[in-house]
């Protein structure tokens, strides 16, 4: 179910292309000075090429140049995703979004829990929905519904039955902990991680048909749930041989370890050089906004899917609402030790097994909403104000309802349709979304702390 995929840094050279086209130039300018000016060129190039490097040596630390951050953050940055096919990248036969986001980071590894394309819809939690439809069941037996025949919702366990066999948030994170690292991989941490998760999109979908007090009570207990198990992972990060163990303070020496972590730093130091767990919650795009939601089956009536389409918008806005609230609730736990309780955990996987316990201090918890589908509604809003075609085709895409994708049938230019297919957007949109991820990750999560100079 996971892969893992070395990338190579998106800032290096094609391989067709010469890696030091400066010093072949170099050489060839200084050739032909000597060959111009004698014996005296010679002397002097000569001593040129043994006083230059002495100097760079002897030089400040802080003379000298950094590398890219996108290199130095990749060079041991892990991505792991945990979710259910989203409308970004669930297409078969094309990289999913987070694969071009470990591009553009330059990551060393990517894990994907994810259901392969194909599966049925994902869900948070199957047992969180598996009770709110049992408890609907036990409201229609109080009910008359030949009396009351909107309380009917026998349909639903029919149209959207719990994907049993689609495994949830839980089963993921259950699957991913039990990969129990040997001391040697331990060893070979990882020292930064994003843990992406992308779940919520088929919880609408499904939630849209029951009424709406029971979906906004199942959105406020599997957003509640998404964070319980992403506690989990934090508390299992902190084992020396567990496979979500973090080697935060490699390649800093003991004082580094005590700027970094000393708690009057936060006012002197950029927040990012702090080291942390961090995660990555994309915020839903509405369904009923993409060609799919013309394919979902008809309630029978007196339901209507106009009534389902109000609870789709009304239950997206809460879930990203929620995730504001509990990330934010989150993040203020700091680097507080992890309360996760016993009811909460993946199994029994035993402290030894787990191995040693780091050292305090913990990492800090932070974390950020990415916004891919404002993106997309921009892309959809600016279609629908353009003039022509012409206008369009330069600054966006021609069809943003269309998808390229239909049966069997596939359309000539992909790029100029929003969605590849019924519920999936096009590479172009995929890509744009995941380079502007990759922005604000730099912008607000990662920097390198092995280039700062520790004084």
């Amino acid at each position: 179910m996971g892969s893992h995929r070395p990338s190579k840094s998106v800032d290096e050279p094609p391989d067709n292309l010469p890696r030091y086209p400066g010093t072949k130039a170099l050489l060839a300018f200084a050739t032909q000075r000597i060959m111009r000016g004698g014996p005296l060129s010679l002397v002097l190039f000569a001593a040129m090429l043994l006083v230059v490097p002495a100097l760079v040596h002897l030089s400040p630390a802080s003379w000298r140049p950094s590398w890219n951050w996108s290199r130095e953050a990749g060079d041991n940055l892990r991505i792991v995703v945990f979710g259910s096919q989203d409308l970004l990248g669930s297409a078969s036969g094309r990289p999913t979004w987070t694969e071009r986001l470990c591009i553009e980071l330059g990551c060393s590894s990517h894990v994907s829990l994810v259901p392969p394309a194909g599966s049925n819809h994902g869900l948070t939690s199957n047992g969180i929905y598996a009770n709110e439809l049992s408890m609907l069941q036990s409201r229609m037996k109080e009910m008359d519904v030949v009396r009351s025949p909107a309380w009917n919702y026998t349909f639903i366990s029919e149209q959207y039955p719990v994907p049993a066999q689609t495994p949830d948030l839980e089963a993921q994170v259950k699957g991913f902990l039990s990969r129990r690292s040997t001391d040697a991989a331990a060893a070979a941490a990882p020292h930064r991680t994003l843990w992406v998760f992308t779940f919520g999109t088929w919880d609408v979908w499904n939630l849209a048909a029951l009424p709406r007090e029971l979906g906004e009570r199942a959105v406020d207990a599997l957003v509640s749930h998404l964070f319980s198990q992403i506690e989990v992972l934090y508390e299992d990060s902190l084992y020396h041989r567990s496979t979500a163990y973090l080697d935060i303070w490699a390649g800093n020496a003991n004082s580094g370890v005590e700027r970094l972590s000393d708690q009057g730093a936060h006012g002197r130091l950029d927040k990012r050089q702090l080291e942390s767990f961090q995660i990555v919650i994309p915020d839903l795009l509405d369904v009923t906004l993409t060609p799919g939601w013309q394919t979902r089956p008809d309630p029978p009536a007196p339901h209507s899917k106009a009534e389902q389409m109000r609870n789709a918008a009304f239950l997206t806005k809460q879930w990203n609402s929620k995730v504001g609230q509990e990330l934010e609730r989150w993040v203020a736990r700091g680097r507080s030790k992890s309360e996760v309780k016993e009811d909460s955990k993946t199994g029994d996987f035993g402290k030894p097994s787990k191995g040693k316990l780091m050292d305090a201090p913990y990492p800090r918890r932070t974390g950020l909403r990415s916004t891919p589908a404002v993106t997309i509604l921009n892309a959809m809003t600016e279609r629908e104000v353009q003039r022509s075609k012409e206008q369009a085709a330069a600054t966006g895409f021609l069809d943003v309802w269309k998808p390229c994708v239909e049966g069997d049938e596939t359309c000539s230019t992909p790029d100029a349709h929003l969605f590849h297919d019924a519920f999936t957007v096009g590479q172009r949109m995929a890509e744009g979304a995941a380079r502007m991820t990759a922005e604000r990750i730099s912008r607000e999560l990662i920097a390198s702390v092995r280039g700062v100079k520790v004084q």
